[in-house]
């Protein structure tokens, strides 16, 4: 397929943008510890640097992913909270190097990834920075097929790329530096990857499972939403994360227009 543009200077760049306009309203270091509907809006509660706060607002976009916003104190209905414990989560791994110099650029590569039988399967070259210094290359990408590399220490795990990867380049070895590790569903705030709603994958879905998206998507009271790629028939994009907010906003919109007329 097509190479997919990049925002200059990292995917961050993105978050950077929207940060530009609303940055001064952002809360950081603020975890949530209760979300409760009211007649009228929506009390959410939050602990900042040891001072608990609350905050009462009339509508309430809540991406926090639903298994573990199960676990904060709430008082959603029964049904939403099936479908908030029916999403299951996928795993993901990564692994990636610096390397010293775009040696792929030597063989007349330029993006795309190589393929291969290993356990990393595989490498990733940049398809940006061309003809630059370094560039950096992705060693692994291991999503729902297991923990075999999560389970490794991460020297094991750097070792068992570069030996993998020698197999494509000989000298792959001495070609890289500064590795990176990570086990996506192990990061704090998140544990887990996208959100898996079909059971049969690649089957469609089944009817009681399109129902359990469509409550889960529906507000509580008109006031509490859940949004994010987990509110998504495409999870797993930031297309399908931004489609969710504008289906939640144009819901709305259009619920406080009908109120007013």
């Amino acid at each position: 397929g097509p190479i997919l543009m990049q925002p200059a200077g990292g995917m961050d760049q993105i978050i950077r943008g929207f940060l530009n306009r609303v940055g001064e309203q952002v809360n950081y270091r603020a975890m949530v510890i209760s979300v409760k509907v009211t007649d009228k809006g929506v009390n959410v509660a939050y602990d900042q640097d040891g001072v608990r706060h609350s905050l009462e607002v009339d509508y309430c976009f809540n991406c926090i992913p639903t298994h573990l916003m199960v676990g904060i104190d709430h008082n959603f209905p029964s049904d939403y909270v099936t479908a908030m414990k029916y999403v299951r989560r996928g795993e993901a791994y990564k692994a990636a190097f610096q390397a010293k110099h775009r040696f792929w650029e030597d063989l007349d590569i330029y993006g795309g990834i190589s393929w291969s039988n290993t356990k990393s399967r595989q490498l990733w070259y940049p398809s940006h920075g061309i003809h630059k210094a370094k560039g950096i290359v992705l060693g692994a990408y291991d999503y729902g097929g297991g923990m075999y590399h999560t389970m490794m220490s991460q020297e094991e795990r750097i070792e068992a790329h570069l030996a993998d990867h020698g197999k494509i380049h000989p000298n792959f070895r001495e070609l890289v530096e500064k590795p990176v590790t990570i086990g996506w569903h192990r990061m704090n705030h998140m544990l887990g990857c996208s959100a898996r709603w079909s059971r049969n994958f690649g089957r469609g879905w089944t009817h009681e499972e399109e129902t359990l998206y469509h409550t889960l998507q529906a507000p509580v009271n008109g006031r509490h939403y859940f949004i994010g790629d987990q509110i998504s028939m495409h999870s797993a994009w930031q297309e399908s994360a931004v489609m969710s907010a504008q289906w939640a906003l144009s819901h709305m919109d259009a619920q406080v227009r009908a109120e007013l007329a």
